[in-house]
Parts: C-alpha cells; sequence; structure tokens
C-alpha cells in the first residue's frame, strides 16, 4: 500500500495550515489578475528526483519515475516547508555527458 501522494497540511513548527502562495494565489484571483482555474499544484515550487538511474549513454528525452517535492512558504512563521510529495511520470531530457 502506497503513501503517495503525501499531503502535509501544516506547518510543523507553528501548525498554521495557510501557504503564502495560497494567499497570493487566492488575492490575485479575487482581484482579476489571473483565472479563477489556477491551481495551487501548477505553480508551487517543486523539487524532482529520479528514483533510477539514468544511463550517461542515453541522448534525448524519456520518462523517469519522479519523487516530486512541493514547497512553500508557512504564512505565519515564514518557514519553507513540504506541503505534497507524489510519485510522478515525467519527462527527463539527458544528453552526453562533458567533462571539464
Amino acid at each position: 500500500m502506497s503513501i503517495f501522494p503525501k499531503i502535509y497540511t501544516e506547518c510543523p513548527d507553528c501548525g498554521c495550515k495557510e501557504t503564502l502562495l495560497q494567499i497570493a494565489l487566492d488575492e490575485a484571483k479575487e482581484g482579476g489578475k489571473v483565472s479563477k482555474d489556477i491551481i495551487l499544484d501548477s505553480i508551487d515550487k517543486k523539487e524532482a528526483t529520479p528514483l533510477k538511474p539514468i544511463s550517461p549513454q542515453l541522448i534525448g528525452i524519456c520518462m523517469v519515475p519522479m519523487l516530486v517535492e512541493h514547497y512553500n512558504v508557512c504564512a505565519n512563521c515564514g518557514r519553507r516547508r513540504l506541503t505534497k510529495a507524489e510519485i510522478k511520470d515525467m519527462a527527463f531530457q539527458v544528453g552526453p555527458q562533458v567533462r571539464i
């Protein structure tokens, strides 16, 4: 049984559930500056880590399973925190390894 996607709803330091990006997005929607259809997952900061080794001989784009971590900033204490972790197949561009 997989734990993914894993959602972290509260700041581990202060317990606040609000994030700066969500507040900014809500204000921009209310002010008509962005579409009401935009969702937080499409714009938050992400880091992706391949879950399998990538062959250095490959050249081009391949689909690779990745651990994708979503980050945001607590609206109360300012801590950068993990808000979501998921596994997704993502395009990964590889090319020849150049040694300098």
